[in-house]
């Protein structure tokens, strides 16, 4: 599986893979796992009942069902948390009986591998391009699914109003009972002082007072009463409106195209305790008695106006008019459900891109909680509203989105609709110094692509050829070399450049400005390398439309380090080295070549190769998927890589050695990735001479490599992104 924005997919795929091989090594399938998770979660829930307390990150909170561990060994799901990891793994590292101190390393493993997912869950790559994939056609019921949707959330929110409703409602009920109680008790030792019985609240009011208290307490009691009739009947009301939003539910939650039922909660009860203490005094009871009925009566008046609405809600909530399409779609941009908010806005901008209510919507939902919304949202404001001043706040706000493919469309959105403009490009200029490495790239892309000739610009790539990641850094030159040339400032700069630690961006600056004629100050110094030059005669037309094949026609010239073929599937890259090693199997192979395609052995017979005089090779080593040797069965094609490659290190006093390698990285994870790396510059310090193959997403792993050359094969490393206002393109994926 390719990786994708920043390598973050490769990353997840990497972790995902690691849990897979334990879960393999401990023989258990994802069933058994989740109902390890499941047993652990129900003693733990046990163990915090008795303690009366709850743990940290209690294994109940997390996600552990069969399907979920499926997609997490793809790589398809959102990343783990570390209490996950740790659990999982204990699980399976005492399935395998293995001991304590291999599952600490096991865990310190697949920690590094979550940190580096999420590392680069953000970062750009360098050499992203949009490449919007063909729209699928909208269904023709996207619409009614959509007014199915947007029913039953009408539904569940009536729902919920009458669940609090009756919860008040009773609640008042029982509020005013303890009232009617109250003044029952009032009266009684009203008149229990005026016949002179014995009494326990020692009422000591004159009579005229105490006749006149019992008055009021009569009159207040019958306001209570009649108040508490007017809830009841309310709650009998509330009731029967409840088991008709039940039903409702259920018929709109058997559509096909909405979500599951949520379950519907039980009716509450009634209070078990009153709110008025049993030694109430007359004096001080009736006044208080007297405000609470007051505030009841009010409270009883909006209620019932209540009543009506809910009514309404339930019998007279008609869908919107047949033809009244983006009515239903902006209202279902409001429902809970993200995957409905996501295809209302996307069937919006399909149709109704360039209306008001549409950019209305849109500038609402700049700050949605789900990122493909969001992506979508940056799109179709600068596809369909650029130039608005609004739009333009909107998308320089989405520019500084924290994840990268909103980030990458805002940014190119802005190129495409406010292109020159100083507000954009000053937005654009102050992301230029973000702690993301790769997010520096992208602002730089976008300002040589829409502000060109802008000095603001020159100064901020010059800024950039100082940054401290290689990658920028080269990023820097090569857009200064293609368009400030004629720029004093600029060209010192690069000449600069040609001292710079990384091999690939001296070699980079170099081509750049001897390719326009500039002689260099200082040359090179001579290269050293065994094999130097490959190329292929004009008259050899046969791979025109592969890129090595352009390539191989301009010459190639190679380090006597390591020099790495980079560019993206299908660009050529394996049957170049195919076919240079069929070339140096005539002079010497040590490791058995195997059967390489007829297209590989016909350039062969084409190739130039342009070899040292002053080195003669002594022995060339092929290394691919196809013919790395299994040292270890139980170990992965990674460790089997890392093996072959450190049994080629061993010191045997032999020089002048050639080590041809075809993607030795694979699907793994940036940590390995450095790891094999290492290996490699050992080899090349003890005089290999390497030519390597590797796709485009590990070019940063290579750029900060000191004694390795990258070569692009296919289009150039920092060519500009482009944006596409007349398809919209894919996002990242919802999350529920």
């Amino acid at each position: 599986m390719s990786a994708t924005v920043g390598d973050g997919v490769g990353a997840a795929c990497a972790l995902g893979d690691f849990l897979r091989v334990r879960a393999q090594e401990a023989g258990l399938s994802t069933r058994e796992i989740a109902r390890a998770f499941q047993q652990r979660a129900e003693r733990e829930q046990a163990g915090n009942a008795a303690r009366e307390g709850l743990s940290a990150a209690p294994v109940s909170g997390m996600n552990f069902s069969k399907s979920h561990l499926d997609r997490l060994f793809k790589g398809g799901t959102g990343l783990p948390s570390v209490p996950f990891l740790r659990v999982f793994l204990e699980i399976t590292s005492a399935a395998a009986g293995l001991p304590q101190p291999r599952h600490q390393a096991l865990f310190r493993e697949a920690a590094e591998l979550l940190s580096e997912a999420r590392r680069l869950k953000t970062r750009p790559a360098a050499l992203l391009q949009l490449q919007p994939q063909p729209e699928p056609p909208i269904p023709a019921a996207a619409i009614a699914a959509l007014q199915a949707q947007l029913d039953l959330e009408r539904a569940h929110r009536t729902g919920d109003r009458l669940r609090r409703e009756l919860s008040d409602t009773q609640t008042l009920m029982g509020t005013l009972l303890q009232i009617i109680n109250a003044l029952r008790d009032i009266i009684t030792e009203l008149d229990l002082n005026h016949l002179g019985a014995p009494h326990t609240a020692g009422l000591t009011a004159p009579r005229s007072q105490a006749e006149q208290q019992r008055t009021e307490a009569v009159e207040y009691k019958a306001a209570a009463e009649a108040e508490f009739n007017r809830v009841d009947h309310r709650r009998r009301v509330l009731e029967v409106l409840w088991d008709q939003a039940q039903g409702n539910l259920r018929r709109l939650a058997a559509h096909t195209d909405v979500g599951h039922l949520r379950p519907l909660p039980d009716l509450p009860l009634l209070p078990a305790q009153g709110v008025f203490s049993p030694g109430i005094r007359a004096e001080s009871a009736l006044v208080d008695i007297a405000t609470a009925l007051g505030r009841v009566q009010e409270y009883n008046d909006a209620e019932e106006q209540k009543i009506d609405d809910l009514q309404r809600a339930l019998t007279g909530d008609s869908p919107l008019a047949p033809d009244d399409e983006l009515a239903i779609l902006v209202a279902a941009t409001r429902l809970s459900d993200p995957l409905a908010r996501s295809t209302a806005v996307r069937t919006m901008l399909t149709g109704w891109a360039h209306h008001p209510r549409t950019r209305d919507t849109l500038l609402r939902l700049v700050h949605d909680d789900q990122s493909a919304i969001r992506h979508n949202v940056a799109w179709g404001l600068a596809a369909a509203w650029a130039g608005n001043p609004e739009a333009q706040e909107a998308v320089v706000e989405l520019a500084g989105d924290p994840e990268n493919h909103v980030r990458q469309t805002a940014v190119l959105g802005l190129v495409h609709g406010w292109a020159g403009d100083c507000v954009a490009r000053n937005a654009l200029i102050r992301f230029v110094q973000h702690k993301d490495p790769g997010v520096r790239e992208t602002m730089m892309s976008a300002l040589v692509q829409g502000w060109a000739n802008d000095p603001a610009v020159r100064d901020c790539l010059i800024t950039l050829t100082r940054d401290s990641d290689a990658l920028v850094r080269a990023a820097a030159a090569e857009f200064l070399a293609k368009s400030w040339l004629h720029d004093g400032a600029a060209l010192a700069v690069l000449h600069s450049l040609c001292d710079d630690p990384s091999e690939s961006i001296r070699w980079t600056v170099v081509q750049e400005l001897t390719s326009r004629g500039y002689v260099m100050a200082m040359a090179p110094a001579t290269d050293n390398a065994i094999i130097q030059a490959a190329e292929l005669p004009p008259s050899y037309q046969e791979l025109e439309t592969l890129p090595v094949a352009e390539a191989l026609h301009q010459g190639i010239g190679f380090h006597e380090g390591i020099t790495v073929l980079v560019g993206g599937e299908g660009t050529g890259k394996t049957l170049l080295l195919e076919a240079l090693a069929l070339s140096m199997n005539s002079v010497h192979s040590a490791r058995p070549i195997g059967q390489l395609s007829l297209v590989s052995q016909d350039l062969a017979k084409h190739l130039r190769i342009t070899w040292n005089d002053r080195r003669t090779p002594h022995s060339c080593y092929y290394l691919s998927d196809r013919n790395v040797r299994v040292l270890d069965s139980r170990a992965s094609v990674l460790r089997n890589w890392k093996a072959n490659l450190r049994s080629l290190a061993e010191p045997d006093g032999v020089p002048n050695r050639i080590l041809l390698i075809d993607e030795p990285f694979g699907s793994s994870y940036p940590a390995a990735e450095r790891a094999v790396s290492d290996i490699l510059s050992g080899l090349a310090d003890q005089g290999f001479q390497l030519i390597v193959t590797s796709t485009r997403t590990t070019l940063a792993t290579w750029t900060t490599v000191p004694a390795a050359r990258v070569i692009q094969i296919g289009p150039g490393a920092h060519r500009t992104a482009s944006f596409d206002p007349t398809r919209l393109p894919d996002g990242p994926t919802l999350l529920s």
